[in-house]
């Protein structure tokens, strides 16, 4: 068991509902994988989906991946963004948690 401050817990689970109500939304995928990693310092979220995919580069930019990645770089971390049309998404955040 591991304790992680609360700002990084708040933080990581804005990242979750996110990227989860982005998969509802938008992604009208029949499968979703989450997987959540701890490899110190870094905690790792990943969501991959099987939906009709994203262009990050045009028009995937709104205002909640955006907030997304304002909540990981917070806390020194990043999240990236990997789709293609047709193809499915897959969004990893990593923070850096203490």
């Amino acid at each position: 068991r591991r304790a992680v401050d609360s700002r990084a817990r708040t933080d990581v689970c804005l990242l979750f509902n996110e990227a989860l109500n982005n998969v509802l939304k938008h992604a009208q995928a029949t499968h979703v994988e989450v997987a959540l990693l701890y490899d110190p310092p870094h905690l790792h979220l990943r969501v991959s989906d099987n939906g009709k995919g994203i262009n990050p580069a045009a028009g995937g930019n709104g205002n909640g991946l955006d907030l997304m990645r304002q909540h990981a770089v917070r806390h020194g971390g990043e999240v990236v963004i990997r789709s293609a049309s047709g193809e499915g998404t897959t969004v990893e955040a990593r923070v850096r948690v203490h």
